[in-house]
């Protein structure tokens, strides 16, 4: 379903109808199953194990899990309804951010006598979080390092100065928090359509084929990822926005997910070539369509009053030393590649 519409029909397993508004994973795969167990949440995550036996889920397959929420999520306005039902968008969509505490910091603040739909069932990812609903609006909170919360800072407000459309990050006390950017969309993550092969040259075809622009928009998003050392990309944090009438995709999702760029690792940087810089370069040089894209990027103008701009509120015992620095060392490389 996309709220009350049919957009797929499934018959004991094998697809029998679907429309250009279905999920992009279904329209890729043509199974329920992989579309169901692409909306479950990461069971390595102790919070989540602890969570699956609050709702009494033991030991079953992810898709069971989603079948348990009816496959829903905050993200994006698809659901899973059996045959014979006759539940509505109203009855499943989520409205209340219970089991968070859980989800969030392992804390048992409620124990309902019926299990509830919740948010938390559907949120990937091994960092601890959870979904809370605050004045009408899903903000996602997640568990990490100083060090990590503060390079998703930095990194995020960077990549909006640099023009590169980011989601907003908060630090909120012990946690660092984001506001859901696809309230107006669906948002569905690039493995939906290119599965697991998260190579350069295959996610570039992929959306090539798609349409040119959103290909450019991935080499600008990599772009920025070498120069934040942002090593962590993969293609369940990267994703589409698709208007929720038409189903066409708008654009890719604003740039997430980035708490393991910068310092995240290493509070000394290094101003050295490193082996991220030349795996984005080599790609680069071995493509030649890339490489004529590449050399046509108007690419975005980074000085040393730009990097204050973003820093000028952050305390700087929170960041080292040698951030700009450091920022302006790879900016040269990439922008002197040709």
């Amino acid at each position: 379903m996309s709220e009350n519409t049919v957009v797929a029909e499934f018959n004991r397993g094998n697809l029998v109808y679907i429309n250009d508004l279905a999920p992009l994973i279904i329209q890729r795969t043509k199974s329920l199953i992989a579309f169901l167990s692409s909306r479950v949440l990461d069971t390595s995550r102790t919070n989540a194990r602890l969570l699956k036996r609050i709702i009494d889920v033991h030991g079953e397959d992810d898709y069971i899990i989603a079948l348990k929420n009816h496959a829903t999520s905050v993200t994006d306005n698809y659901w899973f309804r059996s045959k014979n039902s006759r539940l509505t968008y109203k009855d499943v969509c989520l409205e209340s951010d219970i089991y968070n505490e859980i989800s969030l910091k392992g804390e048992i603040s409620v124990f309902p006598k019926q299990p509830k739909l919740t948010p938390q069932l559907s949120l990937l990812g091994s960092y601890e979080k959870c979904w809370r609903l605050i004045d009408n609006e899903w903000w996602m909170y997640k568990v990490g390092s100083v060090t990590e919360m503060y390079s998703e800072l930095i990194s995020s407000r960077l990549s909006k100065v640099l023009g590169i459309k980011a989601a907003e990050y908060i630090i909120d006390d012990k946690y660092i928090k984001t506001k859901n950017f696809a309230d107006k969309y669906n948002f569905e993550p690039l493995a939906a359509l290119a599965g697991e092969d998260d190579s350069y040259e295959h996610v570039f075809n992929v959306l090539k084929n798609v349409d040119l622009e959103l290909a450019k928009q991935y080499l600008y998003l990599i772009w920025f990822d070498a120069l934040v050392n942002n090593v962590d990309r993969h293609n369940e944090n990267i994703g589409f926005l698709r208007n929720k009438k038409s189903g066409k995709i708008i654009s890719l999702a604003p740039n997430y997910d980035l708490n393991m760029s910068l310092f995240s690792r290493n509070k000394i940087l290094s101003l050295n070539k490193d082996g991220f810089i030349s795996m984005f370069l080599k790609f680069v040089h071995s493509n030649e369509e890339v490489s004529s894209l590449y050399k046509k990027m108007n690419l975005p103008l980074l000085n040393e009053e730009t990097i204050n701009e973003v820093l000028k509120d952050i305390d700087s015992s929170n960041y080292p030393k040698n951030l700009i620095e450091y920022l302006i060392y790879r900016y040269n490389i990439l922008k002197g590649v040709f």
